[in-house]
């Protein structure tokens, strides 16, 4: 069973020390009772008030009459002790101790895994340990770096590698304040092994540590030591930066010369049935329903059958799932409506020269059935689908080439933000529809998104009277040329 570790101090001297069952004490907010597992707190006791203590081990409660002082409960001594290392550590340095430092480095990591761990054992997890963790995180590594900075150069580096402190340093801080703004400012998170918060930390320590033992041997290791770690750094937030620009940046849809748009779910009403086909086929992996919807959900935008390898790869019963689906969609496919908003869409654009394209995961005879079937043919100046090794960044490469398409100034259309990623290579432009995926999961990846056509309409009809108003104007593009098929 867990226990409160309690440490009874007085200016003097430490008064009782051990683990207890509980501790009862009065604070200017009213008496408190603290157990094992309590949230951490920080409170002012009342002055001539009387702290109350039950040991652990079963003996006489402790009692002591306070004047005034500070009651706290945290789960946090791990990461206090691991500040003080890296004092311990910059100390190191200072002293011309390099090998040292660099376990000591080495025990700075260890530590900095360990806070977390041991606050959940004790289930004293909470957002002020977090927050705490964090800043004496980048003081210890400020500290650290500042004083191998300073050893460094009085081990025979020059100016060079005083810059490379320095640059390390401030890099260091602004990974840490990117990964914090980004919530903020741009409600999402760095995602991926290099950018993601978190992720650098120990790599950061490692190269130093490292650097640091070898200094006996190779005294221009700490040098190269700083000159990698600004470098890494430094590039980490460049990256970030670069990244956030290229999804905020705001892209006028009136300057798009070609949309294309994706068939299900954007242009045709076919995601409740296709849904509602992959729940009842994943079921036969073992899955539930809710559980086979998010995982079918999550992975739309590419063919059913690389869904299925995605989520079970190698798994015999894909080669019977995969065709059963193709089969089953087939016979119910055409059926289904084109959303309302579709026509007038593509009639604006049309007559405002803006070409107009569409491309699926669903095969290229389905679309090409879809199309003629529903009067969308002298909507569109092209279409395509799937076919094996052509995937949807493919069919959008080929109507690019095909029709001279300038790829900046190409919006595709989709309803998944698995689109985007898809897509993210071919240097077009994205924005996204509501018809199944939420605003707030487009957001979240950093993607635009409207409610619907109409919307994007009403966005196109805007960014034109802006274009118009505030703009030079540019040689407009040729229409693209109409395919016959």
């Amino acid at each position: 069973m867990a226990k409160l570790r309690v440490e009874l101090v007085s200016p003097e001297r430490e008064i009782w020390a051990g683990e207890a069952d509980m501790v009862v004490a009065k604070t200017i907010e009213g008496e408190m009772g603290i157990l094992p597992g309590h949230a951490p707190v920080l409170g002012v006791m009342v002055d001539g008030s009387v702290v109350r203590i039950k040991p652990a081990d079963g003996g006489e409660p402790v009692a002591a009459m306070v004047s005034g002082g500070f009651f706290s409960v945290s789960a946090n001594e791990v990461s206090v002790l691991g500040f003080g290392v890296a004092l311990l550590a910059a100390a190191c340095f200072l002293a011309g101790w390099p090998v040292l430092a660099g376990v000591v480095v080495a025990l700075m990591s260890i530590l900095d895994g360990s806070d977390g761990e041991i606050a959940r054992l004790k289930q004293l997890r909470s957002s002020f340990g977090a927050y705490l963790d964090a800043v004496l995180d980048r003081y210890a590594d400020t500290a650290v770096l500042a004083a191998a900075t300073v050893y460094a150069w009085r081990a025979g580096g020059d100016a060079i590698a005083v810059a490379a402190g320095v640059a390390a340093g401030a890099g260091n801080l602004m990974v840490s304040y990117t990964s914090a703004r980004s919530v903020v400012d741009l409600a999402y998170r760095y995602r991926g092994p290099w950018l993601a918060a978190g992720r650098g930390r120990d790599l950061r320590l490692f190269v130093l540590s490292t650097a640091a033992v070898l200094t006996p041997l190779v005294p221009s290791a700490a040098s190269g030591a700083l000159i990698l770690l600004a470098l890494l750094t430094n590039g980490v937030v460049v990256a970030r930066l670069v990244l956030s620009w290229r999804l905020t940046r705001p892209s006028s849809v009136a300057e798009a010369a070609a949309v294309v748009f994706d068939l299900d779910g954007t242009v045709a009403d076919t995601m409740p049935f296709l849904t509602d086909l992959a729940v009842e086929l994943l079921g036969r992996y073992g899955l539930t329903a809710g559980e086979a919807r998010r995982r079918y959900l999550g992975t739309v935008g590419i063919d059913f059958a690389s869904q299925l390898e995605e989520l079970f790869p190698g798994h015999p019963k894909n080669l019977e799932v995969g065709p059963e689906f193709e089969t089953r969609k087939r016979a119910t496919f055409l059926g289904c409506r084109v959303f309302p908003d579709v026509t007038e869409t593509l009639a604006l654009l049309g007559r405002a020269g803006v070409g107009r394209f569409l491309c699926s995961s669903t095969t290229r005879e389905l679309v090409t059935a879809y199309v003629c079937a529903h009067g969308l043919d002298d909507d569109l100046d092209d279409y395509t689908g799937f076919e094996r090794g052509c995937s949807k960044d493919r069919q959008l490469d080929l109507l690019v080439e095909k029709h001279g398409l300038p790829r900046d100034r190409v919006l595709f259309v989709g309803d998944a933000p698995r689109d985007a990623e898809l897509l993210r290579r071919t240097g077009v432009h994205f924005i996204g529809v509501h018809r199944v995926v939420s605003a707030d999961q487009f957001r979240l990846r950093g993607l635009h998104s409207v409610d619907d056509l109409a919307a994007l309409t009403r966005l196109w009809q805007r960014d034109t009277r802006r274009r118009r108003a505030v703009l030079p104007t540019t040689p407009s593009l040729p229409p693209p040329t109409r395919s016959v098929r």
